[in-house]
């Protein structure tokens, strides 16, 4: 097998503990992987590419009972190739692009808010200090087909405990002073993203709702 049953459901057992959603995944692996996640009862997937996305769905003749998450840096003008295509596009990361994907969305399309909380200046995101200006913008927009759904965000790759927990304490904290808006604004605003292979049990102490796992899940 190529998905490491023992890993797999070692972070299923994780995420169910704290009632949080696994999303394994999938970029540059082989289509095989994903009929082994199906034999182990899992069909949340993501990729972090636009085109990898559309092949997936093409090559698995994809159908409702597969959920797809788009994780990566979005391009304004890729956003008319992923709306509709994913249950969730993780990575809203400026106000212009959200208001792009509600003008390209048919329908209603939902979204994360991503915000920068690492030391790399290589992430993308939004800055966790200027929430409050984020959210009045937002409630300026007349958003017609963008649901937002919560906050995203990547800690530092680092062996730093101290640091990725200030980083995920960061992005609970935003998450919990936008929530009261987005609620009053009838937004099912319920999700906080963060927590990868290599920092997902923090992120789970920390607070995440749906963490991120690609190569952990795997056999090296």
């Amino acid at each position: 097998m190529l998905v490491s049953e023992k890993n797999f459901r070692e972070v299923i057992g994780q995420c169910n503990a704290y009632q949080a959603t696994c999303i394994a995944v999938t970029k540059t692996r082989p289509i095989e992987v994903f009929q082994e996640f199906q034999a182990l009862g899992h069909n949340i997937f993501g990729e972090n590419r636009v085109a990898a996305l559309l092949q997936r769905q093409e090559e698995l003749g994809d159908d409702v009972h597969n959920t797809w998450h788009f994780i990566g840096h979005l391009q304004r003008k890729k956003v008319v190739k992923v709306v509709q295509k994913c249950h969730l596009i993780h990575s809203a990361d400026s106000l212009k692009l959200l208001s792009h994907i509600d003008l390209k969305a048919s329908s209603p399309q939902k979204v994360l808010l991503q915000f920068h909380i690492a030391q790399e200046e290589s992430k993308y995101g939004m800055k966790v200090d200027a929430w409050e200006d984020i959210i009045s913008s937002i409630q300026t927009m007349e958003l017609k087909n963008l649901q937002i759904a919560g906050v995203m965000g990547m800690a530092t790759y680092t062996d730093d405990r101290q640091q990725i927990e200030r980083e995920f304490k960061a992005l609970r904290k935003t998450f919990e002073n936008l929530l009261p808006t987005m609620q009053s604004m009838g937004q099912p605003f319920d999700t906080v993203s963060m927590g990868m292979s290599n920092d997902y049990k923090i992120a789970l102490d920390h607070g995440s709702t749906m963490v991120r796992i690609g190569s952990y899940l795997y056999h090296s």
